[in-house]
């Protein structure tokens, strides 16, 4: 029995002593399943209607790999899936589609913003939002030590530079509670939310970011129920989508995904949200926290949505697809 115990305990210690010596980025297979979303309580099917967004299909996605999973962050790049999870480690894969299917994440690997051998402390590297600025660059937004990282994703991870966010929000939230929402407005604005910090009318405050000047101009958006941010994602030139989660112990979770007009987003400006849809406990939604958008040529806009499962066995991973169709607001 205790030679059994020590083979318990020595054998998942050595497989991450070796996992952490492999040469980073570190090839693995992710396996797709089918995922039951559902509306009030029954099954969705490709098509079907959830508020004014298409359902098209949704999965879960698991692999081997005992690092996988806690994705906050998603970004699709020229048929490349980017999700980044909340302790640093960047997943990259091709997405493949066909008809109202998410087929597979193919040639999928593992990297890490950090390039240090060993890992470090988790809030050095708390990751919550990523977006794309162009070629291989991107921006991640952190949390705990409250900063933007500017990144090169090439065969390796390259850190460029940092920036970091203002004083006050070590003032205004817990650590974990910073910047949790990011996109691009324009070649040199960032748009960010974040998650806990709140405004004396009890509004989500984030910040408009010049990356020329590197300067950080306040902006609020108005509070919705127990709505939180967590991801944004520019839908084209009139709208910002914006994604939102809210979790109590009665009501279990509920996602939101509303729009942002772009004219709005302005310093000082309260911001409005119109409501897209929205998912209950009865959808057997999880925790969403990453999202982004792809055009199409007939008009329409695929949403992509991916959950952290905050590395607990009892929530899942999931890759959800939605569509809003050209003529939304009619």
């Amino acid at each position: 029995m205790r030679i059994l115990l020590i083979l318990i305990l020595f054998f998942p210690l050595t497989a991450l002593a070796i996992d952490a010596l492999v040469p980073e980025p570190t090839p693995f297979q992710v396996h797709l399943f089918p995922y039951p979303l559902k509306k009030d309580g029954e099954p969705l099917y490709p098509g079907q209607k959830v508020g004014k967004l298409i359902y098209r299909d949704a999965v879960e996605l698991k692999s081997e790999s005992y690092r996988f999973g806690g994705f906050s962050a998603l970004n699709l790049v020229k048929g490349k899936l980017y999700a980044l999870s909340d302790d640093g480690r960047l997943l990259r894969a091709k997405l493949d589609l066909k008809d109202d299917k998410i087929i597979s994440l193919s040639e999928a690997s593992f990297d890490n913003l950090w390039s240090e051998e060993k890992a470090p402390a988790k809030k050095e590297y708390d990751a919550e939002g990523m977006v794309h600025l162009k070629g291989d660059h991107f921006v991640v937004g952190f949390e705990q030590k409250h900063r933007l990282g500017f990144y090169e994703l090439g065969e390796r991870i390259n850190l460029e530079k940092t920036l970091s966010a203002p004083a006050e929000l070590d003032q205004l939230v817990k650590p974990n509670g910073g910047i949790e929402a990011i996109t691009k407005l324009s070649r040199d604005t960032l748009f960010t939310l974040t998650e806990t910090a709140k405004d004396s009318e009890g509004n989500a405050i984030g910040y408009i970011v010049d990356l020329k000047k590197e300067t950080w101009e306040r902006i609020a958006l108005k509070k919705t129920d127990s709505f939180r941010p967590t991801e944004l994602a520019i839908l084209d030139n009139e709208y910002v989508a914006l994604l939102e989660r809210s979790y109590k112990p009665l009501e279990g979770i509920k996602v939101r995904i509303s729009l942002i007009k772009r004219q709005d987003i302005r310093p000082g400006a309260v911001l409005e949200t119109i409501e897209l849809a929205r998912f209950t406990h009865r959808s057997d939604i999880d925790n969403m926290e990453g999202m982004d958008v792809r055009r199409n040529s007939d008009g329409t806009r695929d949403l992509f949505l991916i959950s952290d499962d905050n590395f607990n066995p009892l929530q899942h991973t999931i890759l959800v697809w939605l569509t809003l169709p050209n003529l939304w607001q009619r």
